[in-house]
C-alpha cells in the first residue's frame, strides 16, 4: 500500500497539508508531524507478514475530515467494497482496511473516528474470548500492570506540563493528577502545584470541589448533574432507549435512588427489548451498571442478570484476534481508544467477579494492544479513561453511599476513602466521619 500526504477539511475549505519532520515513538511506529498541528502515527503490532497496521491521526482543531490518499501496491484488487471497509485480496492472501470513510483513492479520519486499521483478513475465524492464547504476552496481568504503570506516570508528566495554562486543561485531567499523586503519598504536593487561576476560577464544577474545599459553593452544579441524568432516565424510557446506560454516573444514580419508580423501570428496560441486539458501547455500559450494582447486593442487578450473556456475545462480536493483539470494532470501524478502554475495563471487572480469566485475558490484551498502537494519546482522552483502569483509588471523586434504608437516601460526593455516620435517638443530630488517608 503507498500513502500520500494529507489533506484537511472543514466547513468552509479544504487545505493541503505539508510534512514538518518525522519521529519514531517506538520501534514498531513512525509519526509524521504536519502544519496546522496535524500528525498521523503508522504503527504495527509486530515485523512479521501478518502485522496489523493502526493509522491514528490528530486532527487539526478546527477541521472536519482529514483524508489520506492510498494506492494498492501490484498484485492486489479490491473484492469487495462498502463506505467503511475495503477488501484487498491477492492469489493467496486478503487484508481489510477500516475507517471512517474510504473511496477508491482514499481513506477520511473523522473527530469521532480518528483510526483507521489494516489487518489480515481471515473469514474462517470466528473469536471467543476463550480462543486468546494461553501464551500471548498481551493477554497476560503483568503486561497490562506494567502498561497501567506507563499510563499512570505518563498521566503525571502530560498534566504537569499542561498545568503551566491552567485554562486549557481539563478538569478530568486535574482530578486524575491529583488523586494518582495522592495515591503516591504526594497529595500536598499535588494540591498546592494546582495553580489559583483554576482553584479560584469558573470553570470548575462540583466534580473536583472534594480536593478544594468548596462543594458548597459548587452544590448548584452537582444538583444540576442529578437533575440531567434523572431527565436522560426519564427520556429513555419514553423512548425505549439503552443509551443512557453509557452515560457517566448512571450507576451510582441508580444506586443512590434504588427505589425511585424510573430506576426500576430503567433497569427492567433492557430485557423487555424484542431481538435485544446491543451496540459495543450500549453493552459495555449496561455490563458496567450490572457490576455496580450486583456489587452492592441491590436488587435492581437482578433485573439485567438475564440480559449480561447478550451483552458478552456483542462485545465478543466486534473483537477481531490477529496474533498477540485484540481489536475492537463496530460495522468494520476501529472503535475509539476510550470505548475501548471502557469496554476492556469491564471485562476484567466482570471477570474477576464471576472468577472467569478467560474474560479478563481478553480485557487485558484490548487495553494492552490500543495502548501499543496509540502510544501518543493526548491528555483529553487519557484523563477520561482514568475512572476505569484505575478502579482502586478511591482518592479519586466518587459517590459514597452512607445509608439507603431510609426513605432518603444519603450519600457524600467525596475523595475520602469510607465515611459512616451516627444518628441520635429523635433523628435530628448527625455525627459524621471521614476517613482520608492518601498516604
Amino acid at each position: 500500500m503507498y500513502w500520500i500526504f494529507p489533506l484537511a477539511t472543514s466547513s468552509s475549505k479544504s487545505e493541503d497539508l505539508t510534512l514538518l519532520s518525522w519521529e519514531q515513538p517506538t520501534p514498531l511506529s513512525v509519526k509524521f508531524n504536519f502544519t496546522n498541528n496535524t500528525s498521523i502515527v503508522f504503527s504495527v503490532t509486530d515485523l512479521s507478514s501478518k502485522a496489523t497496521l493502526s493509522i491514528p491521526a490528530n486532527l487539526p482543531q478546527d477541521a472536519s475530515a482529514l483524508s489520506l490518499y492510498y494506492k494498492p501496491v501490484s498484485g492486489y484488487s479490491v473484492t469487495e467494497q462498502s463506505r467503511t471497509r475495503q477488501l484487498f485480496s491477492s492469489k493467496n492472501v486478503s487484508y481489510a482496511m477500516s475507517a471512517a470513510n474510504i473511496d477508491d483513492t482514499s481513506i477520511t479520519f473523522t473527530k469521532t473516528g480518528n483510526v483507521s486499521m489494516y489487518t489480515l483478513y481471515d473469514p474462517s475465524k470466528v473469536f471467543t474470548f476463550a480462543s486468546i492464547p494461553s501464551d500471548s504476552i498481551f493477554a497476560t496481568e503483568s503486561t497490562y500492570n506494567e502498561t497501567i504503570k506507563t499510563y499512570k506516570d505518563r498521566i503525571i508528566s502530560l498534566t504537569k506540563t499542561a498545568l503551566t495554562d491552567a485554562a486549557t486543561v481539563p478538569e478530568n485531567a486535574i482530578a486524575a493528577y491529583v488523586a494518582e499523586l495522592a495515591s503516591q503519598g504526594q497529595y500536598t504536593q499535588a494540591i498546592e502545584s494546582i495553580p489559583d487561576s483554576f482553584k479560584k476560577g469558573t470553570r470548575r464544577t462540583y466534580f473536583t470541589a472534594p480536593f478544594f474545599n468548596s462543594l458548597i459553593s459548587m452544590n448548584a452544579s452537582l444538583v444540576m448533574n442529578n437533575e440531567n441524568i434523572a431527565n436522560m432516565i426519564s427520556n429513555a424510557i419514553l423512548q425505549n432507549s439503552i443509551d443512557v446506560f453509557s452515560v457517566n454516573g448512571i450507576a451510582d444514580y441508580m444506586l443512590r435512588e434504588s427505589s425511585s419508580p424510573s430506576v426500576i423501570s430503567l433497569a427492567a428496560l433492557p430485557g423487555t427489548i424484542s431481538d435485544f441486539n446491543p451496540s459495543v458501547s450500549q453493552a459495555t455500559g449496561i455490563l458496567k451498571v450490572y457490576l455496580a450494582l450486583a456489587k452492592k447486593s441491590s436488587p435492581l442487578a437482578e433485573s439485567l442478570a438475564p440480559i449480561i450473556d447478550t451483552c458478552l456475545t456483542a462485545i465478543a462480536t466486534a473483537c477481531k484476534l490477529n496474533g498477540d493483539t485484540l481489536l475492537l470494532t463496530e460495522n468494520d470501524v476501529p472503535l475509539s481508544f476510550v470505548q475501548t478502554i471502557e469496554t476492556s475495563s469491564a471485562l476484567i471487572e466482570y471477570g474477576k467477579f464471576i472468577s472467569n480469566p478467560e474474560y479478563c485475558s481478553g480485557g487485558y490484551m484490548l487495553t494492552n494492544t490500543v495502548f501499543a498502537q496509540n502510544p501518543e494519546v493526548d491528555l483529553r482522552f487519557m484523563a477520561e479513561v482514568y475512572p476505569s483502569l484505575v478502579v482502586e483509588n478511591k482518592i479519586y471523586p466518587h459517590t459514597e453511599l452512607i445509608n439507603t434504608e431510609n426513605e432518603y437516601p444519603v450519600w457524600a460526593w467525596t475523595c475520602a476513602n469510607s465515611i459512616s455516620y451516627t444518628e441520635n435517638e429523635n433523628n435530628t443530630e448527625v455525627v459524621k466521619t471521614k476517613a482520608f488517608d492518601p498516604t
